[in-house]
């Protein structure tokens, strides 16, 4: 993963006070259950009872008040922050309100997320049901945007059909999220994480993009994980200490494609592997 989106995934942005220009609009969800953060503020994904915590979840028909991150710069997100307005790949909902002091909205980004009510002051989400299928993979999985009642990761096994917002990007996890940066033993810096992204296309179809073509793959409205059996050997790099995979302890070696997993050496010490084919390529990284 490149090392801007994992950046972006870390540090959100504060909201603004120079610019206190606000906004009421109401949302109709449109069936969408998963959370939205409200003009950027930093998520606190260390204590899920923290009263601070800046986001909400859209479980009807709700009227919020939108604050700006900049001048004229207005949006909901619904978590890891990915992209821009007008790229293949964004978690953000940008709104654009007139200028003649109405509160009205004006347009909306991506166009296809949801339509404005006659009113201006209303937008609908555009929604489809999508299909998660884990295929082979018989471990937990995430949603990283959180599916209430869930506050921050709920874990599911096996498939789960979920209503998104068309246009959007989204991400599963098969742990916490976990990012690491550092060298491998050929002295080539990476930066890799544990999660994939794929994004719901204007008619509900699953597009992936980029090197998360090689963990799962959209077939119509169902998002497909790919996987491989983890082929490794130890005591290439344990010497001699206890090593297994966390969630699986040694009995169950089929993981997804292109995405983090760490091992444990001895009592203190991690390692993390990535591969593609079943075949590991080690990391001896810290921990972001």
């Amino acid at each position: 993963m490149p090392l801007h989106k994992i950046l972006t995934l870390l540090f959100l942005p504060f909201c603004s006070i120079a610019f206190a220009q606000t906004y009421t609009i109401r949302i109709h969800n449109n069936g969408y259950l998963g959370r939205l953060n409200n003009c950027g503020e930093r998520l606190d994904t260390t204590n899920v009872n923290n009263t601070a915590l800046r986001f909400f979840f859209i479980k009807g028909d709700t009227s919020i008040t939108l604050k700006p991150v900049a001048k004229d710069q207005y949006f909901l997100n619904t978590g890891a922050t990915i992209g821009g307005p007008g790229g293949n790949q964004t978690t953000f909902i940008y709104f654009y309100f007139k200028n003649d002091g109405s509160g009205k909205i004006d347009s909306i980004l991506p166009k296809s997320s949801a339509n404005i009510g006659q009113d201006q002051k209303s937008i609908t989400f555009n929604t489809h049901l999508i299909n998660i299928d884990p295929g082979k993979y018989n471990r937990a999985w995430s949603p990283t945007w959180g599916v209430y009642p869930q506050i921050m990761y709920g874990n599911y096994f096996g498939k789960k059909s979920i209503v998104l917002i068309n246009g959007l990007t989204y991400s599963i996890d098969h742990l916490p999220p976990t990012c690491v940066v550092g060298t491998q033993a050929n002295g080539v810096n990476r930066a890799i994480c544990s999660n994939f992204y794929f994004t719901v296309s204007d008619n509900g179809n699953i597009k992936l993009y980029d090197d998360n073509r090689l963990s799962a793959q959209g077939i119509g409205n169902t998002l497909k994980f790919k996987t491989v059996w983890m082929a490794f050997s130890p005591n290439e790099i344990s010497n001699g200490q206890p090593m297994y995979i966390p969630e699986v302890k040694n009995t169950d070696y089929t993981i997804i494609p292109n995405v983090l997993y760490p091992f444990i050496r001895g009592v203190i010490n991690k390692i993390y592997f990535i591969s593609t084919d079943g075949t590991p390529t080690y990391y001896f990284f810290k921990q972001l």
